[in-house]
């Protein structure tokens, strides 16, 4: 008997590991069922955990949770969440969807500045927790243009969760491509793997 869900989610993690190989990761590589202590879906990148989704409905809250829980467990630096946006198949991989909580963004942008000692100017885009099934897709793409028109190469959508008060704990979305470049920026890959590089 399929297991529909499985099969799923295996195609998304094979998708975001062949991008990531191709964005200056060339040891990126499905991780092995860990069991109780699991250190995401990711492997290879040491000091980054990604937890991988491809799921119709966004629990942005459970997923960071989840993505925060893996990365303390293998002791890394950094954990994020790629997410399969409805839609974005994985011939567009790079326009998937990263999350990570905004200490942990504001972090790894700082970190990618100092290694490439140059200032990294970020678009940001403010919305609310409400109704984000709905409105990221729109909200990311409207960042994205106006970090374009401003020259820039990175934009996110900051989003504030529900009754959450502490700026720290709000989501950051931007897309895999973007997040792959900041760690690559922060020294965690390679610049000359990069396709086009």
């Amino acid at each position: 008997m399929v297991n529909k869900p499985k099969q799923k989610g295996t195609a998304a993690e094979s998708a975001v590991v062949s991008f990531l190989q191709s964005a200056g990761f060339p040891y990126a590589e499905r991780l092995a069922l860990q069991g109780g202590k699991d250190r995401g879906d990711i492997t290879g990148i040491p000091g980054v955990v990604i937890e991988v989704k491809a799921c119709q409905e966004y629990t942005f809250s459970q997923w960071l949770t989840e993505a925060r829980i893996e990365r303390d467990n293998a002791g890394a630096d950094f954990g994020f969440v790629a997410a399969k946006p409805r839609l974005v198949g994985k011939t567009r991989t790079g326009e998937w969807y990263a999350l990570m909580y905004a200490f942990d963004y504001l972090a790894l942008v700082s970190q990618a500045s100092r290694e490439s000692k140059s200032d990294i100017e970020i678009w940001k885009r403010q919305m609310s927790g409400n109704a984000i099934s709905t409105l990221i897709a729109r909200e990311l793409k409207l960042a994205q243009a106006h970090a374009a028109d401003g020259g820039l190469d990175h934009s996110c959508v900051l989003i504030t969760p529900k009754g959450v008060k502490d700026p720290s704990m709000y989501y950051v979305v931007t897309t895999l491509s973007q997040m792959s470049d900041l760690l690559v920026l922060a020294g965690y890959g390679r610049r000359d793997d990069r396709v086009g590089a």
